[in-house]
């Protein structure tokens, strides 16, 4: 089986003075990936602008010792059916705000990413935006680990 890799980069907020976790997966940025999906459904808003306006999870928050990327997020990043915060909106810095989430399924020797889900636009009465188009990520587990452990190191340096 052909594993999906993951990169977690540290950078700076555009909100704040904070540091927050930028995705790669396959060496493309997570919030690209979700901006070719989001793109359909924002013109069909008339608002080309929403499409991809992410910013990550807080490192503090996401980043070891927290378990956020292990399907353990602190309250403010949990959400229903088991499905944690990825990516936060990026105009706001709310938890909770335009919010993307996914499944993390951790496995014996994988992580599994699906069921990716922009909470607010699942509830509201218009469109609701689909992302299956993103299907589901499997990593390796050690290599996922050491992402995350690499990614911990820079934020807390």
């Amino acid at each position: 089986m052909a594993f999906d890799q993951i990169d977690f980069q540290v950078s700076n907020s555009q909100l704040e003075d904070y540091k927050v976790v930028d995705i790669y997966i396959n060496a493309f940025r997570f919030i690209d990936l979700v901006r070719s999906i989001e793109h359909p459904y924002a013109l069909l808003e008339n608002n080309e602008g929403l499409a991809g306006a992410y910013e990550g999870i807080p490192a503090i928050y996401a980043l070891p010792p927290a378990q956020h990327f292990l399907g353990q997020p602190v309250m403010d990043y949990r959400y229903p059916d088991s499905k944690t915060a990825i990516l936060e909106y990026a105009h706001s810095g709310i938890p909770g705000d335009w919010t993307l989430t996914a499944r993390i399924g951790i496995a014996h020797k994988t992580v599994r990413w699906s069921r990716f889900e922009q909470i607010k636009r699942s509830q509201t009465s218009g469109q609701s935006w689909d992302y299956q188009d993103l299907g589901a990520f499997v990593f390796e587990k050690d290599q996922y680990m050491e992402a995350l452990t690499e990614a911990a190191t820079d934020a807390y340096e």
